[in-house]
């Protein structure tokens, strides 16, 4: 029978004398739901823990950054639902859930860490342009909370394919430097 469907059974008992019947009982199926998980942008990294699952069950998503990706958040129907990587809930619905990444340095946004990145950074950290929060999570290069010079010089760095202590990938570097 299908997840959640109620049926119900009398027990008979036949014998010499004739038949017995017991008290009907009505019984239901477990629902179960079906979580899917997807990636955005495909590159950015991978998930885990998409499958079906009974009602009440606890699941657990996992996002996972890919070389020069940070993880932003966990979206359904595009309203953040979870800012951390792992996310925790109760199987009580379908779920279609996307986990979000930026590539590291990508200020702009425009899928390429390149000198107007840098540029965007340098004037955010001194007062001149304002920064959406998509744009403040890859401009904070070294993760510590905020845009500053410091995030601006890693980037200009990594454009001259000097090593830096985290993965910004401009793809303008020979193999293992930058």
């Amino acid at each position: 029978m299908p997840p959640g469907t109620t049926y119900r059974h009398r027990a008979v008992l036949a014998y010499e004398g004739g038949l017995i019947h017991g008290a009907e009982r009505e019984f239901q199926t477990i629902q179960t739901y079906t979580v899917w998980v997807r990636v955005q942008p495909p590159s950015g990294g991978t998930a885990d823990g998409a499958g079906t699952y009974p009602h009440g069950a606890i699941v657990t998503v996992t996002a996972t950054p890919g070389v020069c990706y940070r993880f932003v958040n966990w979206t359904e129907a595009g309203v953040e639902v979870w800012a951390d990587a792992s996310y925790l809930f109760a199987a009580t619905a379908d779920r279609d859930l996307v986990a979000n990444f930026v590539l590291v340095g990508d200020a702009n946004l425009d899928g390429i860490v390149d000198v107007r990145d840098a540029r965007l950074v340098r004037q955010a950290a001194l007062g001149l342009a304002a920064l959406a929060f998509p744009q403040r999570v890859p401009a904070d290069v070294n993760g510590d909370g905020v845009v500053d010079i410091a995030d601006a010089q890693l980037i200009a760095e990594a454009l001259l394919c000097l090593p830096v202590p985290v993965p910004i990938c401009p793809g303008t570097c020979p193999e293992g430097r930058g």
